[in-house]
C-alpha cells in the first residue's frame, strides 16, 4: 500500500508520522502515563486521517521514528545516551497486526525508555551525594568502604555508576580531587608542603 501524500491528506499528517517532540517532552516532564496517552491520541488522528488500516511501512515508520525521537531526545536535551534502550527496541521486534499490537508495541517502547530514565536519573542523584561525599571529606578516609558507607550505597554499585557518569574510577577521581584541594592549600594559603601532605 503506497504512503499518503501530502495532497491526499489533511496539512500536518506528515508531521503526526514522523514528529514525537511532544511525546518526549513529556515522557521527561510528567511520567510515562501522559507520553503513552500522547502516542495513543497520535495514533487515533493519524487514522482519523487515512480512513483506512496503516501500512506495515506505516507501522515501520512510526515506531521507528518514536524510538529515534526518544534516544535523541534524551542524549540531546539531557546528556543522556541510551543506546542499549534504543537497539533493544528495533521495530522488527514488535509484530504489528492491528492498532491494538501498534499502540502495544509504541507502549513498550515509551516504557523501556522511561525505565533507562528513571535508573539514570537516580544514579544520578546518588552520584551527587557522593561527591558532596568526597569534596567535603577530602582529609578523612576516603576508602571505597568508608564512601560506599557514608552514603548508604554499596561498593560495587558505587563502582559502577562512578565509572559509567565520571568516566574514570572511583580512586583516581579521589587521587585527581586530592591533587587539586592540595595545589589550592599551596597557592592560597602559607602551610608547608608537608603540612598539607
Amino acid at each position: 500500500m503506497k504512503l499518503p501524500t501530502p495532497d491526499d491528506q489533511e496539512k500536518g499528517y506528515w508531521e503526526l508520522i514522523y514528529n514525537y517532540k511532544q511525546i518526549c517532552e513529556a515522557l521527561v516532564h510528567e511520567g510515562s502515563i501522559v507520553s503513552k496517552a500522547l502516542f495513543r491520541s497520535k495514533i487515533h488522528r493519524i487514522l482519523d486521517i487515512c480512513q483506512r488500516p496503516l501500512s506495515k511501512e506505516t507501522t515501520y515508520i512510526l515506531l521507528t521514528s518514536l524510538n529515534r525521537w526518544l534516544y535523541i531526545y534524551l542524549l540531546i536535551e539531557l546528556d543522556l545516551s541510551f543506546t542499549e534502550c534504543c537497539y533493544q527496541n528495533r521495530v522488527h521486534n514488535y509484530d504489528i497486526v492491528d492498532v491494538d499490537s501498534l499502540l502495544d508495541a509504541g507502549f513498550r517502547i515509551i516504557d523501556a525508555y522511561a525505565a533507562c530514565l528513571e535508573s539514570s536519573l537516580s544514579n544520578q542523584t546518588q552520584m551527587s551525594k557522593v561527591l558532596a561525599y568526597i569534596n567535603t571529606h577530602l582529609s578523612d578516609d576516603l576508602s571505597l568502604n568508608a564512601v560506599s558507607a557514608g552514603v548508604y550505597i554499596s561498593k560495587s554499585h558505587l563502582c559502577s555508576i562512578f565509572k559509567s557518569l565520571m568516566g574514570m574510577t572511583f580512586t583516581d577521581y579521589v587521587r585527581q580531587q586530592r591533587i587539586r584541594h592540595a595545589r589550592l592549600l599551596l597557592t592560597t594559603t602559607d602551610r608547608s608542603i608537608d603540612d598539607i601532605a
